[in-house]
């Protein structure tokens, strides 16, 4: 099982550093940049909350390298699956043109790919391997609580929205729009934790 979870890591990691090669062929280190970190970051709290919650949440184990009790291959695994995703809808919605190119319906296309990546490999993978296992009495699919999937859902779409909507800004207001933005999103979380434990 060890085993079979290092080559899992290992697998991520290479398709991490595929996805990075060929971002920053197309578009830059900086866009790359500006498109993983704020993922890397916000991710890693939205795991640290989900896992340390009072009531629920869930405990992973198995992993190589952890941060405070995350294991780092999984914020790297968020820039793959919103890659993943953006790539599903310029296939599909901006292909079409189903909708404009600033909409925030583009995001939710995004987070909506996001949980169909959720629903047909992550937690089927996890739940069969015991990669991580949820700490609820409430259990909707693969053991995993509504509000799990509900907050994939919201973490996808505010992330890319956020992303998108920079696209659009001067580049020297960028770093700043998406610094602030993802600030606030995490003090938002932090406040929601306290007020819900959630």
């Amino acid at each position: 099982m060890i085993l079979f979870v290092r080559l899992l890591e290992v697998l991520f990691l290479l398709l991490f550093l595929m996805i990075a090669i060929s971002f920053i062929k197309k578009n830059g280190l900086k866009e790359f940049l500006f498109f993983s970190l704020p993922i890397i970051v916000f991710f890693y709290f939205v795991e640290y909350f989900w896992t340390y919650r009072n009531v629920g949440g869930y405990e992973i184990s198995l992993f190589s390298f952890y941060l405070f009790n995350i294991p780092l291959i999984v914020p790297i695994t968020w820039v793959i699956i919103i890659y993943i995703s953006t790539k599903f809808t310029c296939a599909t919605v901006q292909k079409y043109k189903i909708v404009e190119k600033k909409s925030f319906l583009l995001a939710l296309s995004d987070a909506s790919y996001s949980i169909l990546f959720a629903i047909l490999f992550t937690e089927p993978l996890a739940s069969n391997l015991t990669l991580w296992y949820h700490k609820t009495n409430n259990p909707f699919l693969f053991k995993a609580p509504l509000w799990y999937f509900i907050g994939w859902f919201l973490g996808v779409f505010i992330v890319s929205f956020g992303y998108r909507i920079s696209t659009f800004l001067k580049k020297g207001k960028r770093i700043v729009f998406l610094v602030c933005y993802i600030g606030l999103v995490i003090i938002g979380r932090v406040i929601f934790y306290k007020m819900f434990e959630f």
